[in-house]
């Protein structure tokens, strides 16, 4: 286990991780309120669990390599979260827990290869950057590893799933797979990037920015219907339909006038 103190005595700030690499067991992370100024590793075949709230200096990333981290319906801050990588590895929720994500202008969610990773619980990652510098890029399976079980919703607010936030008016990257998108309320720059949905996509009528580009957006559920719903908003950028399952529409659909639909699979 680890245990600080709320005062007394410095923990200096650093680049070099701690690291926590029980094979069996639990580890507790106890912090009292205070703030751990370095990188933060999980890379174990035990559970490493929170005894409060763990909150990283404003540089410094979480990394989750393997086994699992409890957040045990406490918060996480810091200013990346990473685990991308093939170990098995999970998340454990419960029903309050949250990983806080300061960062901008950089990959602040990174499961680049989310192969063998897993969540429970009330999954809730809270990006709170609230300027206008820079991209913001949630990642998700873009190499490998992303199942309809294992991906996460993506909304402008609230509780559940990855949370981009409405106050920020930089751009933020959905690049991999995701369940639903919720796009309502967004006052950002949505970039033009690969992105694929094993569940619903919503778009408001009005409201920040949804960037033109080539790069084709896929609904790939393998069950179920999913639905399209663009509230009379064209979206200037392709769309293909590839899946085991049915894809509908809740309005009108129209894209821009230089782009492609695709229905590979699945029914439209």
């Amino acid at each position: 286990n680890f245990t600080v103190p709320a005062s007394g005595g410095t923990l200096t700030a650093g680049t070099n991780a701690t690291t926590f690499v029980a094979t069996s067991g639990t580890q507790t992370i106890t912090t009292n309120g205070r703030t751990l100024d370095f990188p933060v590793t999980v890379n174990n075949s035990a559970t490493t669990q929170l005894a409060g709230a763990l909150t990283l200096g404003s540089t410094r990333t979480f990394t989750l390599t393997a086994g699992t981290f409890d957040l045990n319906n406490f918060t996480l801050t810091a200013q990346i979260f990473s685990s991308n990588n093939s170990n098995t590895r999970s998340l454990t929720f419960g029903t309050t827990g949250q990983i806080a994500v300061s960062g901008n202008n950089a990959t602040v969610v990174d499961f680049t290869t989310a192969t063998n990773f897993t969540f429970t619980g009330t999954a809730y990652i809270n990006s709170t950057y609230t300027g206008a510098t820079g991209t913001r890029t949630f990642t998700f399976g873009s190499t490998a590893g992303a199942t309809a079980a294992n991906t996460f919703s993506v909304a402008t607010s609230g509780t559940s799933g990855i949370v981009v936030g409405t106050s920020a008016t930089d751009t933020f990257a959905l690049t991999g797979s995701f369940n639903n998108i919720n796009l309502t309320g967004i006052t950002n720059t949505l970039s033009n990037t690969a992105t694929s949905l094993y569940g619903n996509l919503t778009v408001p009528a009005s409201g920040g920015t949804l960037t033109a580009g080539t790069t084709a957006m896929s609904f790939i559920a393998t069950s179920g219907t999913q639905t399209i719903t663009t509230n009379g908003r064209t979206l200037d950028f392709p769309v293909t339909v590839n899946n085991s399952a049915t894809t509908q529409l809740a309005g009108a659909l129209t894209l821009g006038s230089t782009r492609t639909f695709t229905l590979t699979a699945g029914t439209f």
